[in-house]
């Protein structure tokens, strides 16, 4: 069984206070398991949550520049440029 890291640890890790990894775990953000009566992580949820805090800065075409998460609309218009051609169409390849 791997190590599973406290409340106190995650949010040393994070750079937060504790009360807002158990909000992030309020919230269904964090996964956590609860282990007589206290919070506990494992790494890989940890991974996955920062993971899922990637944000997208796009600048250029018109529109505004600035960051976004990195989650449904964003990484579709993401996905869809990348896929862009220099006339703005939309490939397959």
């Amino acid at each position: 069984m791997e190590r599973l890291l406290t409340t106190e640890e995650v949010a040393e890790l994070l750079r937060i206070e504790p009360v807002t990894v158990r909000r992030l775990v309020t919230r269904g953000e964090l996964i956590a398991y609860r282990i007589a009566g206290e919070y506990r992580f494992t790494p890989e949820n940890v991974e996955n949550f920062v993971e899922s805090q990637r944000v997208v800065v796009r600048v250029g075409g018109g529109r505004s520049q600035g960051a976004e998460p990195a989650t449904g609309a964003a990484q579709r218009r993401a996905e869809a440029d990348r896929n862009a051609t220099p006339s703005g169409r939309a490939t397959d390849w």
